[in-house]
């Protein structure tokens, strides 16, 4: 009988593809790995967002309404400017005039 140790029992061939193999495992493993974590913090984050919608805080459809009302309130406002400049306008024609007479 033969006392040979593995190495010299398997192919070369054998062992290397079993080193392929144990390297695409880790690989494999540590994208895996790599995932589980961006899951996790996924998940913290999604956990974050629940609790802050269970706690009534605004959400899409109340920051579209909030974003309308600022809009019309915006409108309003450029229509009020516009009223005093024509008022200014009229009022510095009103001054010229006086001075010219």
């Amino acid at each position: 009988m033969s006392t040979s140790g593995p190495e010299e029992q398997g192919s070369p061939d054998g062992w290397e593809r079993l080193e392929a193999s144990v390297e695409a495992l880790l690989s494999r493993n540590d994208a895996l790995v790599e995932r589980a974590r961006a899951a996790e913090a996924r998940i913290v984050e999604l956990e974050w967002e629940l609790e802050e919608a269970r706690s009534g805080a605004v959400g899409a459809g109340e920051l579209q309404s909030e974003l309308e009302h600022l809009r019309g309130r915006n409108r309003l406002l450029e229509d009020r400017m516009a009223e005093g400049r024509a008022r200014v306008r009229q009022i510095a024609d009103r001054l010229r005039l006086a001075r010219e007479g």
